[in-house]
């Protein structure tokens, strides 16, 4: 199903983009796509088209089917415009993107303003901006990594730093249920778990917040990351302490 989904949207941009290589610019019949960059296929204004011959059961609209929960499904709770990369290597900027930490899939925004979610194992990177008037990516989104625990290789992770060992964060959010034993009232909640990880020698590791465990995994650059703890009093229990700690091991190669 996955390589009749990539073929057909690639019939799709083959007719769309030699049409407009041969016809001259109207307003009936549009000029081919703009491309922004070498890496960047196309914009938001094409990126409808490309993705029109998804299949349903896959590539679906999305309708909300957790109306009496409180909260909210998604990393953020607005839309962000972002920077994706799909598994067949093609870039799509300025897309309308939201991540479902539940379900964990990618929704996106059509041209006529439908909300989509990519199927599984289609997307492997989402970089999203901080505004849509500016370059600046504000959280990174990898997919691809090795199986471990309930995650695998279509699971999202947010990139905190990356290089010869990359430290990973992987948010996910689950329904909790309290009932009030008074009342008998049910209330419903979107919790939020955080779990890290780091990929490093083509293998995922789920990362403790101890020195011996973050020291023996930099093992080979041991003399320059004691002098880096040492002058910065790393803490190991710091998520922030322990990035700076693998941002600068990784500068090292």
């Amino acid at each position: 199903m996955y390589k009749k989904i990539i073929f057909l949207i690639g019939c799709t941009f083959s007719s769309h983009y030699g049409f407009s290589q041969n016809s001259s610019p109207t307003a009936s019949n549009p000029a081919p796509p703009k491309i922004i960059t070498p890496d960047i296929n196309y914009r938001n204004q094409d990126f409808t088209a490309q993705l029109s011959m998804i299949d349903p059961r896959t590539g679906r609209s999305f309708k909300n089917i957790y109306p009496d929960v409180n909260g909210f499904p998604f990393f953020i709770e607005d839309w962000k415009y972002s920077l994706i990369k799909l598994a067949d290597g093609r870039k799509f900027d300025m897309i309308r993107t939201k991540l479902n930490l539940y379900t964990k899939e990618l929704h996106f925004k059509t041209n006529n303003d439908v909300e989509m979610a990519f199927p599984g194992g289609y997307v492997r990177e989402v970089n999203v901006y901080g505004s849509p008037e500016s370059n600046n990516i504000i959280y990174k989104f990898k997919t691809g990594f090795p199986k471990i625990d309930n995650q695998d290789q279509n699971t999202y992770y947010q990139v905190l730093c990356t290089g010869k060992a990359t430290l990973l964060k992987l948010t996910r959010k689950q329904i909790t249920v309290n009932k009030n034993d008074l009342s008998g009232e049910v209330k419903k909640q979107f919790e939020a778990y955080e779990d890290y990880y780091v990929f490093s020698n083509e293998q995922m590791k789920s990362l403790k917040k101890e020195k011996k465990f973050i020291l023996n995994t930099l093992s080979d650059k041991k003399d320059e990351i004691e002098v880096f703890v040492k002058k910065n009093t790393t803490n190991f229990k710091s998520v922030n302490d322990i990035a700076d700690l693998f941002t600068y091991y990784n500068s090292l190669f």
